[in-house]
């Protein structure tokens, strides 16, 4: 009986495979570790923060966020140009932040609309739910007021840390269906005199009323011919005239398709308020002005 002996040179292919295999596997983890660690905690597109500021909060983002288990992050703009503040934490949730810290508290300070948002993801969305939010905002709007950004960042900081240790008051449903929300109208924000709804009717009652009376003025029609029109005086009978209809033209136009939504806002039914992103992903959602 012939026995097949175990053949050490045919087996180093298959163990070079498994050790390639191996090493891509370690490179593709460290860099979806250094990802998250390539993002920074803030975002001071606004320019509010001196570095020493800037560092030494974003370290506290870290150092706080890390103790309870969530990622701490604050955005600041000015750009006249950007989307709502509620949208505008949504899609830098989305795009930058749910793969890598889905457990996640966002603060945004609009410099150009002077609004201040807070969104919480994850297991947040539980602890910092809108009441707690509103605390916050609270707490910091007259901070924003007086310049004090740092100052207000830092509560912002402490406060997240000190609620996600607090149990006594959570909110575990996260349906905001129960009631829709106008998402620009969480910061209280003044609206255009078009845009109230009295106006809107009083133009409409003018604009119909005055479509009305042209067409009761109209229905009457006007009289183009009399008795002598086709009468030739010259001669008995009628003249060989005649009316000829030519043509009609009518042209048509696109109705616009109305403005869409990255997302939706609303209350659950114990009154918290959260929405939904464009990715899907609920949150809380607070909002006021400074």
């Amino acid at each position: 009986m012939k026995v097949n002996k175990f053949n050490y040179f045919r087996s180093i292919p298959f163990l070079l495979v498994f050790f390639v295999l191996m090493l891509y596997g370690s490179i593709i983890s460290s860099a979806s570790n250094d990802s998250s660690k390539g993002i920074p905690h803030i975002e001071d597109r606004a320019k509010l923060l001196t570095n020493d500021e800037l560092s030494e909060l974003e370290s506290n983002c870290i150092k706080y966020g890390d103790d309870v288990g969530i990622g701490i992050y604050i955005l600041t703009h000015n750009d006249k140009k950007a989307v709502f503040a509620e949208q505008y934490i949504e899609e830098f949730y989305d795009n930058k932040l749910y793969s890598i810290q889905a457990d996640s508290v966002i603060l945004l300070i609009d410099m150009h609309n002077r609004d201040v948002f807070i969104e919480g993801y994850g297991i947040t969305e539980t602890y910092i739910h809108s009441n707690r939010g509103d605390e916050i905002i609270a707490k910091i709007t007259p901070l924003l007021s007086d310049e004090n950004y740092s100052k207000a960042i830092s509560t912002f900081i402490k406060m997240s840390h000190d609620y996600m240790n607090d149990d006594s008051e959570l909110n575990f449903n996260h349906d905001y269906t129960y009631e829709t929300i106008d998402r620009t109208n969480y910061a209280n924000q003044s609206k255009p005199l078009y845009a109230n709804i009295f106006f809107q009717i009083f133009i409409s009652i003018i604009i119909a009323t005055i479509s009305i009376l042209t067409m009761i003025g109209n229905s009457s029609g006007k009289t183009t011919v009399n008795n002598s029109t086709y009468l030739d005086n010259s001669k008995p009978g009628l003249i060989g005239k005649r009316d000829r209809y030519v043509t009609t033209r009518v042209t048509r136009v696109k109705k616009p398709d109305p403005p869409t939504s990255s997302g939706s806002s609303g209350r659950n039914s114990s009154g918290y308020r959260g929405g939904s992103s464009g990715g899907g992903r609920s949150h809380s959602s607070s909002g006021g002005k400074f």
